[in-house]
Formats: C-alpha cells, structure tokens, sequence
C-alpha cells in the first residue's frame, strides 16, 4: 500500500493528513486534548500503545481517566459513515481481544455492501498509516500484531457456495443456535435460537467487554427475542458477533459451529 502523507510534528502532537487533505489523524497526549462535538471524528484512547476506547464521542470521566495518557483523532470525510466505521474498529478490536474501558458498544448499522467495502477499505488505510507511526493497534490482513501482545496466526476463512447450503449449530450448557452462512458478510441465525442467560464476567466480577457488546446486541434485536429465544431470523457479519448475541460473550464460534457429522465451520472454511 502506497498512501501520500502530509505530516506535521510538535513535541506533544503530530498531525497527519492525507486523501487531498480530506482525511486527518491527529496524536496528542492527553493534556493537550480538546474533544470536539461538531466534528466528524473517530477517537482512541491509549495507555501508551494499548488502546483502552474506541468511539466517536469522548465523556468527561474518560477524559480524566488518569490510565489515559495519549489521543488518536480521525477526523473523517462526509462520505464515510461514521457510525459504520466505529463498528468496525470495535469488531477489530474484539478480534484480536483487546480490552476496552467502557461500554460503548454499537450494532451493525445497514448500510450497502459498496459502501461497506470502501469504508473497510478505508479502515486498513488508517491501520496502515498508524502501523508505520508504531501503533500496531490491531492485526491487520498480513499478519501484524498488536504492538506488545503475543498472538497466534490469524486463520484466514473463505466463504464458497457449498458452504451456503449447510445448517450448522452451536451448542453450550445454557445455549443452543442454528446458523447458514449464507453470504460471505452474512450469517443468519436461525429463529427459535435458545440465547445464554448470564453474561461472561471478568476476574474482577465486571462484565467484560464482548459481553457488553452481546448486551448491546440484544437490545437492538429485543423485538426478536421472547423468554430469551429468538422468534425471527437474524443475520451477523461474522460468526463472532453472532457467538457475542447467542452466548452473551466471546467465544471461538468458528469452531462451536458444526454441520450434522460434526465438522465445524473452520474445518469447512480455513484457508490458511
């Protein structure tokens, strides 16, 4: 990936600009931030290089979180949903198993699958830049790794027409679904899925952060579920999200999701 970069640095803030200057990123530390409600702008809040929040809003009590001490705002042209791009810096962010501080969680928006492609598209371009300012935020397609966290190789799944046509269920103590991975961006789960009640709790008894984003799900699809079971069809874009709404939480759902003989989604779709 080539990108044109027009950078400009002080002790405390760098500014990067690109896309004919339409698109910006700024890093600054934390005392030198001003959080702007009019402007249309993705943040993250770090610890150094861990990020600890993703949103497009900022409270006070973040900002006087004194765990935080550095700023990333993305400030974005009009044509980038935002609300779009938010999903899906949190779903990376849920991929790779980085813990965010607040519950600031966010459903799919319905967008067009073009605009959807553009707005990823733009998502990797943003990765990209930040890598080479050494913030490996997140694994990106060819493998990086987030800045100080050892992770294993991200497997890499295909979707293909045969795929499409089997029913696969996952199964756990409290929980129960059947999924058809009917497109490559949609998992539908089949209505009179049995939901997990109680959701996964950190070491500390807080709800952990998949959780909240399962909590997240569910109100949003709470006209679909009666006595914890879904009554419609729902479609996911990937199986992770649709393991966070079925069993309130992180879990592999690639693996949990098996067909009649028991071989799972990731014996059918791996490909690397």
């Amino acid at each position: 990936m080539e990108i044109k970069l027009d950078v400009h640095m002080i002790n405390s803030e760098t500014n990067i600009k690109f896309d004919d200057n339409q698109s910006a990123i700024k890093i600054s530390d934390i005392n030198n931030f001003e959080f702007n409600a009019n402007q249309s702008a993705i943040y993250f809040l770090l610890n150094d290089n861990d990020v600890r929040y993703i949103g497009k809003t900022i409270d006070n009590s973040m900002q006087k979180d004194k765990t935080i001490n550095k700023v990333i705002t993305i400030l974005i042209p009009l044509e980038i949903n935002l609300e779009y791009l938010e999903y899906v810096f949190i779903e990376e962010a849920i991929k790779n198993e980085i813990t965010l501080t607040s519950n600031q969680t966010t459903a799919e928006p319905k967008i067009s699958k073009k605009q959807k492609d553009e707005i990823n598209e733009y998502k990797d371009k943003i990765l990209f830049i930040l890598k080479n300012f050494g913030y490996k935020l997140v694994e990106t397609e060819n493998g990086d790794k987030l800045e100080g966290k050892p992770h294993p190789t991200k497997a890499r799944h295909k979707w293909s027409k045969e795929i499409s046509q089997i029913k696969f269920t996952a199964k756990s103590i409290d929980g129960e679904g059947q999924a058809i991975w009917q497109k490559k961006d949609e998992l539908v789960l089949l209505s009179g899925a049995k939901l997990v009640i109680n959701p996964q709790m950190n070491k500390d008894g807080s709800i952990n952060f998949s959780a909240q984003f399962a909590q997240k799900l569910r109100s949003d699809y709470s006209d679909k579920i009666v006595d914890n079971f879904t009554t419609e069809d729902i479609v996911f874009p990937s199986p992770n999200t649709l393991g966070m709404f079925l069993f309130f939480g992180g879990q592999n759902t690639w693996a949990q999701l098996k067909d009649s003989s028991g071989k799972s989604l990731d014996d059918w779709s791996r490909v690397g």
